[in-house]
């Protein structure tokens, strides 16, 4: 059996965002995984920029605790690719 470990950034309201009420927690920004295979060792690892559909411009907090910046998002991947590369 194979395991992913999974972690995500996320991007929140601010400024240049209005808050979204359907988006409470904010938009996914960042995928980083790695499949583990049942001992443990790394199979494949990988992270992904997304590019956001509701909050396009980078909260400046955000960006000062992850080092994700504006032009990572915007030259990101829809979700849904990034999703689908994970496979």
């Amino acid at each position: 059996m194979d395991y992913i470990v999974m972690d995500m950034e996320w991007n929140q309201p601010s400024a240049e965002n209005v808050k979204i009420p359907e988006l409470t927690h904010g938009e996914i920004i960042q995928i980083g995984f790695f499949v583990l295979d049942e001992k443990l060792n790394t199979l494949h690892k990988d992270e992904f920029f997304i590019k956001p559909v509701c909050y396009k411009c980078m909260n400046k907090y955000v960006s000062a605790l992850t080092g994700i910046t504006q032009a990572d998002i915007d030259n990101g991947l829809p979700f849904d690719t990034a999703v689908r590369r994970m496979a």
